[in-house]
């Protein structure tokens, strides 16, 4: 019992990186990110700008406010997948799972490293959380090189995390 109660209080009360937040600023704005729609909207974003690169096909990028892209964005991307005759017909699911499997490995950082100041910048962790940041840039590069796809993207999705904390840290202190 102690156990499941320690499960419970661990995540669902204490680890919700992936609920909203949501900030009242003095002008009243409100902004709401959770470290999911950062994360999907971000591969989405390079996503698009790969598929012009390789395809030559331009996708309008939308606005995106406060790291979280409009649906629109990932139907215009289901779309093009779908028109351009290179790619196999699965290729947005495949895209879709990658995405997923990233989303869920950048979450997983705070159940298995909730307590490591340095995985989320806190605690002026700034030159070990840099490193673990290009450490992991470098683990997903060589799981890259290696055609280890499941590696890459738990490193890169880990490592996204990291870096998404910097950021939360620089915007928190111009509020």
């Amino acid at each position: 019992m102690t156990l499941l109660v320690f499960f419970l209080f661990n995540y669902i009360i204490v680890i919700n990186a992936f609920n909203p937040l949501t900030i009242s600023t003095s002008d009243s704005n409100i902004i709401r990110a959770t470290h999911e729609a950062i994360t999907r909207c971000a591969v989405a974003t390079v996503t698009s700008e790969y598929i012009q690169t390789r395809f030559g096909v331009t996708i309008p990028l939308p606005t995106i406010t406060n790291g979280r892209c409009p649906s629109s964005l990932f139907s215009l991307i289901k779309t093009i997948f779908s028109q351009i005759k290179d790619l196999d017909r699965f290729a947005y699911y495949y895209w879709g799972i990658t995405l997923d499997y990233i989303v869920a490995r950048n979450a997983i950082v705070d159940v298995d490293e909730q307590t490591d100041p340095s995985r989320h910048f806190d605690s002026e962790s700034f030159v070990v959380a840099s490193q673990i940041i290009l450490e992991r840039y470098q683990l997903a590069i060589q799981a890259l090189n290696l055609l280890d796809y499941e590696n890459a993207n738990e490193y890169f999705g880990k490592m996204t995390h990291t870096l998404q904390g910097i950021y939360w840290k620089i915007f928190f202190s111009f509020l």
